[in-house]
């Protein structure tokens, strides 16, 4: 009798055991492909801010070469100006990580939650979208826009 019972309790532990793999398994397989989605599109998201950066590089070099005669121009000359100014082709310091920052975060946001960064009067909202002008400049502010509002907005 007693060895039925232990047979019978062995048998459910070892269902236990495999149900318990199995759905261990099944988790990791999940977390695993989560995983290769998030670096797949933090990938995209790398590629396209280095596009975005060489497109404003190239609008900064036409820039420079069409205003050097007339004065000085914002800006190091290499690009990547230093100046607190949005104008004159200059970024603020740091702008290229808030740029990484802002993408990041705004690639996460629902569309409605998208129109409320750059179109709501809420405060909170209006606060978010002078934060993100103040570190980007308005240049990087513009790109950003662009990119993350559908044509016709």
């Amino acid at each position: 009798m007693k060895r039925r019972e232990y047979d019978a309790v062995a048998a459910d532990i070892a269902m236990l055991e495999a149900n318990y793999n199995a759905q261990l398994a099944k988790y990791l397989y999940e977390a695993t492909q989560e995983l290769a989605g998030i670096q797949q599109s933090f990938a995209e998201m790398q590629l396209r801010h280095r596009q975005d950066m060489q497109k404003l590089r190239a609008q900064q070099a036409g820039r420079g070469s069409g205003n050097g005669k007339s004065g000085g121009q914002g800006g190091n000359g290499n690009g990547k100006g230093k100046s607190g100014s949005s104008g004159g082709g200059s970024y603020p310091e740091g702008s290229g990580k808030y740029y990484n920052y802002y993408c990041a975060y705004l690639s996460h946001l629902s569309a409605q939650n998208l129109d409320n960064v750059f179109f709501s009067n809420s405060s909170e909202w209006t606060a978010i979208r002078e934060q993100m002008r103040q570190r980007l400049g308005n240049e990087l502010y513009e790109l950003i826009m662009n990119r993350f509002v559908p044509q016709g907005k």
